[in-house]
């Protein structure tokens, strides 16, 4: 397929025809190769070869197409992460028009996962295809092939020639010396600031971002920071004045979560996506240890995806991260010196991830060396930062990943730049290693790797690692540092992360197996390392790609086969897909409380912004989990709860905070408390009755409640006084809307087959109106008439 190629999925909407017939000619008229589908075999067959093939994907937001597309041989929730696909709207009124409420509420739903361009008519359509074009990517192909063109980031040789079967094919932005401009980052930050504090106090669902910003399809209820929450940006003038606030912000107990999760969700993924790195370096070099850790995964994901390769930075933006960086690499050894009883295993891991991030930033600063002069300045570049590490830890206990780095400073770095340049060179030429037994692979060179793999997914570079694997000579796998393994681990992992979202390349299903075999290989060298890169493991198992989902859940099963340890791992993913608002409730010994399940759904309790809620979530069968990725729950009460209440907002109403249906984990968060019976009933058992006044005010709230559904066209029937929740003592909430219904604008009742619908067999009998127990109709009136039974 041509690298400028475009996917526009027709529909049998014939209101969308004339809009895509001028679609697809603009294409052409640019030079773009548009695809058709045949007239027989399956939409989704067509869709899924055209969408992998094709460089991008334009779809409408029209429900004829949707249908189509909603099907189970593609997985919508894998697109709208992805950067290859548009989406576009003939129509600002596009509706779905076949009545079914459930079904219009996620055709909604799934579409506000993206930012929609206007193309209502031919002069928008133009205006969009001419940014779209504007922006075309190179495509990422397997295998880099030496006619291609890409940016010079690859190993030189000493004449500076640039190995030609070395070829990036990925678009890189330049990075100039303003990357660590204070200006510039502060300068978005309070842009950043002024957007959130702008929202006001308000809430609604929208869709929870992930860690490059973009939307996860987890929609989120969330109140917005107000003014008085977030960081206040415009009296810092420095990055040192901005770590300083950081720190003091993180570590207040008020304003430390609205302004995590600002820096969390806005701030690194700008910083992330502008190039900023010496801005996403001050936050990995912060206090709080989950930003510090989001901050590190980021750079080093830059790092090996060759963004701060040569030419692309410039030396000195290396030198000063890698200046800033030491500094606080000394300031952690000094906390386990001088202050034992403050380290923690956190802190051991966070040190060996800076140290091997700093051999990352000296293994670029190393090949972008262009001459003896570069060397020289690099050398006595060294020379200080390894002077700053031995004065400032005289006294100070000695650390094998501090001590790592001292010995890579002292390498001469003409041998170091001539040796990479020739390893990189030999692999790519000969394909396989001539002389394995007298191959020693050394840390850059393992680096050097990486970026080859993210490149160009070459099967070979990585088997050259698995080789290595199984050579009893002095190789890596053999004299290692931990900081090595560190990187193997940690690289891998971003590696299956990364392109689990970013690519549809299927050599990756080729590649996973091996990756796998790789990773668990080095699980008995370094332990805690492992058990650190566990949730970016974890996270493959929920993965739209089923060759890396499939491998992941083997990989866990072997690793702990109880269903206990997978329930947890469940509940893991939720946590850090809605980081960090969502702190769930377990103990130490990670357990969870031993509640029968009900159709496959547990509970465990949680706070979510500061308010304490409930975790429901949903345990699926393997079989699902391996090869769609989801569980049909479209027929159950949990569904049924979750959309009625994603639509309501009330004070009496039980708020639903997140939830996630559409694939696995499949949960919902909602807001906790005890239910009215269960009070009025421990009241009467102890003669402590509730106060005239305080019934008085309950029967208020519960009809404030009922009322407010009504008027939004919701029959409950479900009004008990089990269905009512106190909050904080004096709140009444209504919950309980697994019965609930819409009706429709035309309808006053509805009536169901009493043999077959469940709702019938869930009633509660002695609450409910004698047409809902004779003939199963439900309306307001019966609504009402339970209301009335409970006063």
């Amino acid at each position: 397929m041509s690298t400028k190629s475009v996917h526009v999925p027709e529909c049998d909407n014939p209101l969308c025809e004339k809009f895509l017939s001028h679609l697809n000619g603009e294409y052409q008229a640019l030079g773009f190769k548009t695809v058709a589908y045949p007239s027989f075999g399956p939409f989704s067959k067509h869709f899924n070869e055209n969408y992998n093939q094709c460089t991008y994907t334009t779809i409408h937001k029209c429900p004829k197409l949707w249908k189509l597309i909603n099907t189970d041989g593609i997985d919508i929730s894998s697109l709208n992460k992805s950067e290859k696909l548009a989406v576009i709207s003939f129509s600002a009124e596009v509706q779905p028009d076949n009545g079914d409420t459930s079904w219009s509420a996620a055709f909604d739903d799934y579409f506000k996962c993206y930012r929609i361009q206007d193309a209502s008519d031919e002069n928008k359509i133009n205006s969009f295809i001419k940014r779209k074009t504007s922006m075309v990517p190179v495509r990422n192909e397997p295998q880099a092939s030496a006619d291609k063109k890409g940016p010079d980031i690859a190993p030189r040789s000493r004449n500076g020639a640039t190995d030609p079967k070395f070829v990036y094919s990925e678009n890189l932005h330049s990075y100039a010396n303003s990357r660590f401009d204070e200006k510039d980052v502060l300068s978005k930050l309070r842009d950043l600031r002024q957007g959130e504090a702008g929202k006001g106090d308000n809430w609604q669902m929208s869709p929870y971002p992930d860690e490059f910003g973009r939307a996860s399809g987890q929609s989120v209820m969330a109140r917005s920071p107000d003014n008085e929450s977030l960081l206040e940006l415009d009296d810092i003038t420095t990055f040192t004045e901005l770590k300083d606030l950081v720190n003091v912000v993180l570590d207040d107990p008020v304003r430390a979560l609205p302004s995590k999760k600002f820096i969390l969700q806005k701030v690194l993924p700008e910083l992330n996506n502008s190039n900023q790195v010496y801005g996403i370096l001050i936050f990995a070099t912060c206090a709080d240890l989950v930003t510090q850790k989001r901050a590190i995964s980021l750079l080093e994901l830059l790092l090996l995806r060759g963004r701060l390769a040569a030419p692309q930075v410039h030396m000195s933006l290396l030198k000063n991260m890698q200046t800033k960086l030491l500094e606080n690499i000394c300031a952690i050894i000094s906390i386990r010196s001088l202050s034992p009883q403050s380290w923690s295993e956190n802190l051991e891991i966070i040190l060996k991830r800076k140290c091997c991030l700093f051999l990352m930033l000296q293994g670029e600063m190393v090949m972008a060396c262009q001459g003896t002069e570069d060397i020289r300045s690099c050398e006595t570049f060294n020379k200080d930062m390894k002077s700053k590490i031995e004065t400032g830890n005289k006294k100070l206990k000695s650390s094998e990943h501090v001590d790592c780095v001292k010995i890579c400073l002292e390498l001469p770095l003409d041998q170091v730049l001539k040796g990479t340049t020739s390893f990189m060179t030999k692999i790519a030429t000969e394909k396989f290693l001539v002389a394995p037994s007298g191959l020693k692979i050394e840390f850059y060179h393992v680096f050097q790797l990486f970026k080859k793999i993210f490149s160009s997914l070459d099967s070979q570079v990585i088997n050259i690692l698995k080789v290595q694997r199984e050579m009893k000579s002095k190789l890596l796998w053999k004299q290692s540092s931990s900081t090595a393994i560190e990187l193997i681990l940690r690289g891998f992992s971003h590696f299956l992360n990364y392109s689990s979202k970013e690519s549809s390349s299927q050599s990756l299903d080729t590649l996973c197996t091996e990756i796998t075999q790789i990773i668990i290989a080095n699980k008995e060298k370094d332990q805690k390392t492992f058990n650190d890169v566990i949730p970016m493991l974890r996270a493959l198992m929920f993965r739209p790609t089923p060759a890396i989902r499939q491998c992941a859940i083997d990989l866990f099963k072997g690793l702990d086969s109880n269903p206990e340890s997978f329930r947890i791992h469940l509940l893991d993913a939720i946590t850090h897909l809605l980081s960090p608002v969502l702190v769930p409730d377990i103990n130490d010994k990670r357990t969870l409380p031993h509640e029968k399940s009900r159709n496959g759904w547990f509970k465990v309790s949680g706070n979510f912004s500061g308010y304490q809620t409930v975790i429901s979530f949903h345990v699926p069968h393997e079989k699902d989990h391996r090869e769609i990725n989801k569980s049909d729950l479209n027929d159950s009460p949990q569904f049924q709860q979750i959309s009625v209440l994603r639509e309501l907002m009330h004070d009496n109403i039980a708020t639903l905070f997140a939830y996630n249906i559409y694939h696995i984990p499949q949960y919902y968060i909602m807001e906790e408390g005890r239910s009215l019976q269960e009070q009025l009933v421990n009241r009467s058992n102890n003669k402590t009755y509730f106060s005239e006044a305080t019934l008085y005010s309950c029967l208020n709230q519960a009809a404030a409640a009922v009322e407010y559904c009504h008027s939004k066209n919701i029959v409950h029937c479900n009004i008990t006084t089990a269905s009512f929740l106190i909050i904080d003592s004096q709140k009444l909430k209504l919950s309980g809307f697994h019965l609930s219904f819409a009706l429709k604008s035309n309808e006053e009742e509805k009536i169901y087959d009493s043999e077959d619908s469940n709702i019938f067999r869930e009633i509660p009998t002695l609450w409910s109106a004698p047409e809902s127990l004779r003939r199963c109709r439900f309306s307001r009136q019966t609504d009402i008439w339970m209301f009335g039974h409970m006063c």
